[in-house]
């Protein structure tokens, strides 16, 4: 087992509880769909990081796999439908449904693919935790779909407030998210080096735009002059005229 990986797999989780609390809180206040659905997707990627401390530490079990790959890959469309649900209400209703789906794809996929008993026993010892745990190739043919439509909405829409309205937390937001993806995605194609690395960095960059984007709100509140409160005109009294 890999205890470094552990080690470092329980740092991302730390971090991704912290920034799911975070979130979840801004969503219990406001009910706004966007912190709605970053909640939901930080809440997977806290699982999938649970789950893969775990596999780390005691070795990986089929059910361990099982659930680390789900959590793992959703997480990415239920960041993106935040991104696209803060840019448009209705765009985000549209990638709901469609992420809906394909997140029951890959529910079926993964309950009723067979594992290989083999990769999965490799994992965390010669190599972190891939999709090769997989003995048919169902689940990874859904996964880019997943992968590719949530991470172009969450960095694309952070790149455009940057470049359009000039906030700069985003680029921490887009920044955070280009790391977990090529951290993640470079293991599909047999380069691992980078991942534990990626996981860690690639949240905790997420969580310092997120922290930064709830301290510029702050200040433009404060900024925003607040216009008292006009006294209602008094009411025109007739006045008895002398005849």
């Amino acid at each position: 087992m890999s205890l470094a990986g552990a080690l470092v797999s329980l740092a991302a989780a730390v971090v991704s509880l912290f920034f799911t609390a975070t979130v979840a809180r801004k969503w219990a206040e406001s009910r706004k769909l966007h912190y709605a659905a970053w909640t939901a997707g930080l809440a997977m990627f806290s699982i999938a990081t649970l789950v893969q401390f775990v596999g780390e530490l005691s070795g990986w079990s089929e059910v361990l796999f099982r659930t680390w790959y789900l959590f793992g890959i959703v997480n990415v469309g239920y960041l993106g439908l935040g991104s696209v649900y803060l840019a448009n209400r209705k765009a985000g209703h549209g990638f709901g449904v469609f992420l809906l789906v394909m997140t029951l794809a890959l529910v079926a996929a993964v309950l009723m693919t067979p594992t290989n008993a083999e990769a999965i026993a490799r994992m965390g010892v010669t190599r972190p935790p891939t999709g090769e745990g997989w003995s048919a190739s169902t689940p990874r043919l859904i996964t880019p779909i997943i992968n590719i439509f949530g991470a172009a909405a969450l960095i694309g829409l952070s790149l455009y407030g940057l470049w359009k309205f000039r906030l700069t937390y985003n680029a921490y937001i887009a920044a955070g998210a280009v790391v977990l993806s090529i951290s993640t995605g470079l293991t599909r194609f047999g380069e691992a080096s980078f991942f534990y690395v990626g996981l860690f960095a690639g949240i905790a960059i997420m969580f310092v735009g997120f922290l930064k984007a709830a301290e510029w709100a702050k200040e433009r509140k404060k900024a925003v002059p607040i216009e008292p409160a006009k006294a209602p005109a008094p009411k025109s009294q007739s006045v008895a005229q002398p005849k």
